[in-house]
């Protein structure tokens, strides 16, 4: 019998990973385990804090088909926290090399800005978005910052804010985001 074990990835791979699991609607579990204040700070979205305390309960709860992909400050401490969930019989556990360090750093080669959300790629994909460009405009000159005021999510616009999306941009109407 093989002993279970965890795989190490890279920031890059993981945000890969998460944005195709997003954009195919399969769920995945995402988790912080840097300490309280941090996570509060800044995390990515959609992680959940995890520590020694509560990770009974976490591997209690989520099925062991689904994805999990832990991260820490550097990509130590998840190690461990990865290898609990292998040795409870999940069947895909990550670690992220570099940890959240490393997910801030990550950036889009091609533009230079943080790297989009799993949740907003998904969205931008489920939205018929053929590319990942933010300010690409889609059928009727919609741009996905103003799908996402269309569809009120709001974090989906803050986030694309964040990343410096034009807030100028029209759509063949001539209505900028605002007005949707």
């Amino acid at each position: 019998m093989s002993e279970a074990t965890f795989r190490r990835i890279a920031a890059d791979r993981a945000l890969d990973f998460m944005a195709a699991a997003s954009g195919q609607g399969r769920p995945y579990g995402l988790f912080d385990t840097r300490d309280p204040a941090s996570y509060a700070q800044d995390h990515l979205p959609g992680a959940l804090r995890l520590s020694e305390r509560d990770l009974g309960e976490w591997i209690g709860r989520l099925p062991r088909t689904e994805p999990v992909l832990i991260y820490c400050y550097h990509g130590n401490a998840s190690q461990v926290f990865a290898q609990a969930f292998a040795d409870f019989g999940f069947a895909e556990v990550y670690s992220i090399d570099g940890g959240f360090q490393a997910l801030a750093l990550s950036r889009s080669p091609s533009t230079g800005r943080p790297v989009p959300s799993p949740s907003l790629l998904g969205f931008m994909a489920k939205e018929g978005g053929a590319t990942a460009e933010l300010d690409a405009a889609a059928a009727h000159g919609m741009t996905p910052l103003m799908k996402a005021a269309r569809a009120a999510r709001l974090d989906l616009v803050e986030e694309l804010i964040a990343l410096g999306v034009d807030l100028e941009a029209r759509n063949t109407d001539g209505n900028t985001a605002l007005w949707l």
